[in-house]
């Protein structure tokens, strides 16, 4: 207010002279006074954008939070520690992002999120296009963060470089004040140099209070920061029992916590992968056993016995069971299945038609089917020879882009079967498909061996055949062994 009387009088004094003499000074004044309203609109502006961004109540901040967490739920429930894994590299990039504010975690969140669209693109058994609007969501809801620091970044910019005008336009306006006072204008010179001293002990406190500011708010913000650069130290280090301890409900408070919910789903992604390089290991396992075994199997039906009781042992399966396509491919007929409902399947020709139930869809489309609860698909075809029935899963088993039949799988708990149950038997019915192939020449050379034959025994005439390397005799039929009276 100071400042702005002094003006005033400056102004006054101005308005009695020549316009020709305090040209400059009005512009100075001018100026000056364009300054202190930008520094004043700039700080305000900054201030606001900085309390939106440091509540816990924030919207930008609120929609990140909601959308990260629909993400993250939908992707934990696929129970696919590929799509975990990238989840978490983005939380972490997000967060480095928010910590400092670098466009190189910038840059880093986008590369995640390109990432993980990809890898969710390329699901084969789930629907993805709800889990890539989630991803759209986050994206949109992470832009509005980037821009909000973008506007945070622009106003402290503003208002400094209006801090840094101030002063040396006070001192000018003060100079001139003072050759005004050398020529004889005694009733300015006090107003001047009220307004000189106003303006350099403004322009002083203008510094002084930026400064101050500067400091609060980066204590403010430091101190938790580094708290959270060391524990994120220590989870790198393997350390994973690490824990930010954090009460405050601000922006830092809130980061704080996701830190640490990020934290323990690293532990809970870390404790369970054993399990699952174990369970791919067994896969493996069967993969090769099943191989080997097809190697030496040429009857189609020990050889569906077989893989069928192996996969469900190795794997701990309530069921699991195989179909073949008849001749017309318009039929899924039951080849084999474990257990007592197997053999009774087996004993009643049980079938399904291409295009109906988890199988006839499978065979249909060629691409495998997930049913994690089976009471929530309309489509799933109810067996009462298998009553406890909570999930399936059906693979196709294909060999060279043809359909031969359908691998399926199911299991007694709602849940219990999953994206990487799928990727585990696609492994192991490539195999079979081999096997079966394998096993059907066998039969088909059989046969014709049979047909021919017969067709040579039914010849009259003595026939002998032999082999052109040796010599050795490798067929005679009927009528020489009548002649020589050959057993």
């Amino acid at each position: 207010s100071d400042i702005q009387q002094a003006i005033r009088e400056v102004n006054e004094i101005i308005a009695t002279d020549s316009e020709e003499n305090f040209a400059e000074i009005t512009s100075n004044v001018v100026e000056l006074s364009e300054a202190l309203t930008i520094y004043r609109s700039e700080f305000n502006q900054a201030i606001n954008r900085l309390q939106d961004l440091g509540t816990s109540n924030s919207s930008t901040i609120s929609n990140l939070e909601t959308a990260r967490q629909a993400l993250d739920v939908e992707l934990r429930a696929l129970d696919r520690s590929d799509l975990e894994e990238s989840f978490l590299r983005l939380h972490l990039s997000e967060i480095q992002y928010r910590i400092e504010g670098r466009a190189q975690f910038q840059e880093q969140v986008g590369q995640d999120l390109n990432q993980l669209r990809t890898e969710i693109t390329n699901l084969v058994t789930t629907d993805n296009q709800q889990l890539l609007a989630l991803l759209d969501n986050y994206e949109t809801a992470f832009s509005e963060l980037v821009q909000l620091n973008s506007e945070i970044e622009s106003h402290q910019t503003a208002y400094i470089n209006a801090a840094d005008s101030i002063q040396p336009l006070a001192l000018q306006i003060g100079a001139q004040g003072a050759a005004l006072a050398d020529n004889s204008l005694g009733n300015v010179t006090e107003s001047v140099q009220r307004a000189r001293t106003a303006l350099a002990v403004a322009a002083v406190l203008a510094v002084v209070l930026t400064a101050i500011l500067s400091i609060f708010f980066t204590r403010q913000i430091s101190r938790p920061l580094r708290n959270l650069t060391d524990v994120a130290g220590r989870i790198t280090a393997g350390d994973l029992t690490a824990f930010v301890e954090s009460s405050s409900k601000d922006e830092i408070g809130v980061l704080n916590t996701t830190f640490n919910s990020m934290t323990q789903q690293l532990q809970e992604l870390i404790g369970g992968l054993e399990q699952r390089v174990a369970g791919r290991t067994q896969a493996l396992q069967v993969s090769t056993e099943v191989s080997r075994s097809l190697s030496t199997i040429l009857d189609q039906q020990q050889l569906v016995s077989e893989v069928v009781k192996k996969v469900r042992d190795t794997f701990d399966y309530y069921h699991a069971h195989i179909y073949l396509l008849d001749d017309a491919r318009e039929y899924l007929v039951m080849a084999g299945g474990t257990g007592e409902a197997g053999r009774a399947m087996l004993a009643n020709g049980h079938k399904i038609p291409v295009g109906k139930g988890l199988v006839g869809r499978t065979a249909e489309k060629n691409v495998p089917t997930l049913v994690s609860d089976v009471t929530t698909d309309s489509g799933w075809l109810p067996n009462p020879l298998l009553p406890d029935t909570r999930a399936e899963v059906a693979v196709p088993i294909t060999l060279e882009g043809e359909v031969l039949g359908v691998l399926d799988v199911q299991n007694n708990v709602a849940g219990s079967l999953s994206e990487e149950d799928a990727t585990l038997l696609l492994s192991i019915v490539g195999q079979v498909a081999i096997g079966l192939k394998n096993a059907n020449l066998f039969t088909q050379v059989a046969e014709e061996r049979k047909q021919v034959q017969t067709i040579l025994d039914a010849i009259s005439t003595p026939l002998v055949i032999s082999k052109l390397s040796n010599g050795h005799i490798a067929y005679v039929n009927d009528a020489v062994s009548e002649t020589f009276l050959l057993p």
